[in-house]
């Protein structure tokens, strides 16, 4: 079942896809059943990382051989973000807390620690541009044994459901 929001800031369960509060298992804004499952090795939606503030985590938007990508809601300002997650699939499992995260073999060690200062390197060069084109970074910090990187929230269809619904896109298009 759903977690509510955690860090005594507030009671209410949020729906995993739109963040927004409600007390019904059908999201009253979008819809959609709010009892969201993620695999076993994501965090689960209601979770909160901290960084410089507190995020309480929805559902997955994303996940490839290196992170996680998370919507989720910074608690004090009440906005929708992503959160990236450093999460190498082939070398690290979720630890049975759920949070914390541990390396398949102590033989990675060396290499990942070297690609987890990649990722902080890759969120801090990110939050350093600017451009209409680029989404923006506005944190990265360490915790569970991994790093998270803080986006900006940007709504739209994503590049792979744009090829979906019309097929290859046009140089006009892609550019």
């Amino acid at each position: 079942h759903r977690k509510e929001r955690e860090v005594g800031l507030v009671s209410s369960k949020l729906c995993p896809y739109c963040m927004e509060p409600t007390d019904s298992d059908t999201c009253p804004h979008c819809g959609k059943d709010i009892n969201y499952i993620g695999s076993p090795t994501q965090l689960p939606a209601g979770y909160v990382v901290s960084g410089k503030h507190p995020y309480v985590l929805g559902a997955v938007l994303g996940q490839g051989g290196f992170g996680i990508t998370y919507l989720a809601e910074q608690v004090n300002l009440h906005r929708m973000v992503c959160i990236k997650e450093f999460f190498p699939k082939d070398y690290y499992k979720r630890d049975d807390n759920n949070s914390s995260i541990s390396l398949l073999s102590d033989s990675f060690k060396e290499n990942m620690s070297r690609f987890k200062a990649k990722f902080v390197k890759e969120a801090q060069t990110i939050a350093d541009l600017e451009h209409p084109n680029i989404v923006g970074v506005k944190d990265v910090f360490e915790e569970n044994n991994t790093a998270y990187y803080i986006m900006d929230h940007v709504e739209g269809e994503s590049l792979s459901e744009m090829v979906k619904r019309g097929g290859t896109l046009s140089e006009d298009v892609a550019v």
